[in-house]
């Protein structure tokens, strides 16, 4: 069914093709930032820098983040907390992008639960 998918969703976006097939078989995120950046480049697009971000929910652990440079290739970066790092969180859009997800993530949940029954137990 989702091949049937990305074949009507791609027949004019290259990219999403790619999203849909051979991209979501990569496993390793440096391998996936680097195959998305030769993706873009294929298609035309001159990207010379590729960041991405996921923030984690761990006391220790800020955000996971893959970089792809051109040239230079992918790299993996974690972002530990410490008592010096709180003024860097405040400031930084990641604090943005964190909240937003804990608020749709609340708003999503109460959503469900208003909506939905509990599972019956046997």
């Amino acid at each position: 069914m989702l091949d049937e998918v990305a074949k009507v969703a791609s027949d004019n976006h290259p990219i999403i093709r790619w999203l849909m097939t051979d991209g979501r078989r990569i496993v390793g995120s440096n391998e996936f930032l680097e195959e998305l950046a030769q993706c873009l480049r294929r298609t035309g697009i001159d990207v010379t820098r590729i960041t991405t971000g996921v923030p984690i929910l761990h006391p220790q652990i800020f955000s996971f983040s893959g970089l792809w440079q051109l040239g230079k290739g992918a790299s993996e970066r974690l972002y530990r907390a410490d008592g010096n790092q709180s003024g860097v969180l405040e400031n930084s859009p990641i604090k943005i992008a964190c909240l937003a997800a804990i608020l749709a993530s609340d708003a999503d949940a109460r959503g469900r639960g208003r909506h939905t029954k509990p599972p019956l137990r046997p």
